[in-house]
């Protein structure tokens, strides 16, 4: 599961550079250019991995952090 995770992670990764769409890690809908952004660290519970991207900045009153 954590290998299958951090590939789909990758991809994701390889596709937002390579398309130049990015997507809001709260809402999970793109984010345009135009659109204020916040940035978004959130370590797992275990603290093996952690998830880092950019939300959108109506999304970050929303986001609950444990």
């Amino acid at each position: 599961m954590r290998r299958l995770g951090r590939s789909l992670l990758a991809l994701c990764d390889h596709y937002e550079t390579l398309t130049g769409v990015r997507m809001c890690l709260a809402c999970d809908q793109s984010i345009r250019p135009d659109e204020p952004t916040r940035p978004f660290d959130q370590g797992s519970q275990s603290g093996e991995s952690a998830v880092s991207g950019r939300i959108h900045e109506r999304c970050s009153n929303a986001v609950r952090i444990h």
